[in-house]
């Protein structure tokens, strides 16, 4: 049979005619030198390339074939090269993919136990890449990858055992895992996804951290939760860290959007407005404090900074933007949306060293319940007292707007009542004394007050003192 496949490739017409796709894929099965199964493999790819052909292949049951080689082989060079005549069927007719990643040909999930098994590093790694063009291929073929708990559940064994190119290959199956929804609930889960983020932390290899950027991108894109759980595991700081590690890179590019992404939409139904917010973290909140105060027409906000340089801010109607640069570089943007509407033409800025103070005109004059329309409030925020200054009091009451004094509030402060000074017995009797002095004969003692008294009419046991006839 070898024979004749030599002859055959020679004139492959010959091979095309004689139709004889059942004989080779025995040889194909059962062929142990990898010479001989090479010759084949050759043989097997002449009929691939013919439709009619490949369907008599496919009727006697290549796939089964193809997935019993993978299974009961040990050889690795015969392995690597049915993975390649699996990837070259699949480039040649795209039709092959489905019934590949459907679960009765049984080679899909074979393919999926040689990652998840304890076969040669070189070999997964190749069926690692394999499965990646399966998955950017046909959605099917992802969904089954999850399904087998291959990626990214395997991803802390994939790390232990230390391969550069294996896990490489590994981390690439997280690019089609993140584009559905089920392989981002199997990313945020807690082993994965402190992986990941220990690789993007770690920024050893920039193809590696890339892929798991990728993921964590559609990540945080896909909800607030999600956004919330990456900066429970410090993403401000490791995003970062990783931009200043890998700069001019599309790494870097991926981190600032990431770090530009942790804003939040948070809707309001009763005035049906999109408000955002910046989600607070201590690592953001230690690099500023922010003091505010108000009267009925303006508004002060002092930003104080710690070891950052202030960048510059924009007044919006319902909001305000400011920004400011850390030592290391890295720059950090604040969005406050404000309760209520300002006018932006009366806005104003004064930089005093590290302390920013921005002064809001009001659009209605009076108070505010709080600063932000939202009801969160951050913990680097507080009341500022410093900025207030009493009033003269002319019997009005409230002071005038001072369009002079912008950074400055005046406010009408009421007159506290007197307080009363509190008296302790001996103080009381003194008082009493005073306002009612006792007679001459009360300064006796008792027992003279009860000589003067008359015993005759008291009755000690009449405790009503009635009176009897």
């Amino acid at each position: 049979m070898l024979s004749y496949l030599k002859d055959c490739l020679n004139y492959p017409e010959k091979l095309i005619e004689e139709n004889v796709p059942d004989s080779i894929l025995k040889c194909l099965t059962y062929t142990q030198d990898p010479d001989q199964f090479s010759l084949i493999v050759d043989a097997v790819k002449v009929l691939i390339s013919t439709p009619s052909l490949l369907d008599n292949l496919m009727s006697c049951g290549i796939l089964q074939s193809l997935g019993q080689i993978l299974k009961m082989n040990d050889d690795v060079s015969i392995l690597h090269t049915a993975i390649q005549l699996i990837q070259f069927m699949t480039e040649n007719n795209t039709s092959l993919l489905k019934p590949i990643a459907s679960l009765k040909s049984g080679l899909f999930s074979i393919l999926c136990e040689i990652v998840k098994g304890v076969y040669q590093n070189e070999i997964r790694t190749s069926v690692c890449h394999l499965l990646e063009s399966f998955c950017l291929a046909d959605e099917k073929c992802t969904e089954n990858l999850i399904q087998f708990q291959v990626c990214p559940i395997c991803l802390p064994n994939v790390l232990e055992i230390q391969d550069h190119d294996f896990t490489e290959a590994y981390l690439s199956l997280l690019v089609p895992v993140s584009l559905l929804d089920s392989g981002l609930v199997a990313i945020k889960r807690e082993k994965p996804i402190e992986e990941i983020m220990k690789i993007v932390a770690a920024a050893t290899c920039e193809k590696c951290v890339y892929k798991c950027l990728v993921a964590l991108k559609r990540l945080a894109d896909k909800s607030r939760k999600n956004k919330t759980l990456l900066l429970e595991l410090n993403a401000i700081a490791i995003f970062s860290s990783c931009q200043n590690l890998l700069k001019n890179t599309e790494v870097a590019t991926l981190c600032q959007d990431l770090l530009d992404g942790l804003l939040v939409k948070v809707n309001h139904n009763q005035d049906n407005k999109i408000t955002v917010r910046t989600l607070q973290h201590p690592t953001i909140e230690n690099n500023f404090q922010v003091f505010w105060c108000q009267n009925k027409f303006r508004l002060l906000l002092t930003v104080k900074l710690n070891n950052s340089e202030w960048s510059g801010c924009k007044f919006h109607k319902t909001s305000v933007h400011f920004s400011f640069v850390l030592n290391d570089g890295v720059k950090q943007t604040v969005d406050y949306e404000l309760f209520d509407e300002v006018v932006v033409e009366k806005c104003a800025v004064c930089i005093q060293n590290n302390e920013i103070i921005l002064s809001f005109c009001k659009a209605e004059f009076e108070y505010w319940p709080r600063l932000l329309q939202d009801k969160y409030k951050p913990t680097n925020l507080h009341v500022d007292f410093d900025k207030i200054v009493d009033s003269d009091d002319s019997g009005s009451e409230e002071v005038e707007a001072d369009e002079e004094n912008l950074f400055t509030l005046q406010v009408v402060v009421k007159k506290p009542l007197i307080k009363l000074k509190k008296l302790s017995s001996c103080d009381v009797d003194e008082e009493a004394e005073k306002k009612d002095p006792l007679p001459v004969d009360s300064a006796k003692s008792d027992e003279d007050s009860l000589e003067n008294s008359d015993f005759e009419e008291y009755d000690r046991f009449n405790i009503f003192n009635t009176k009897y006839a």
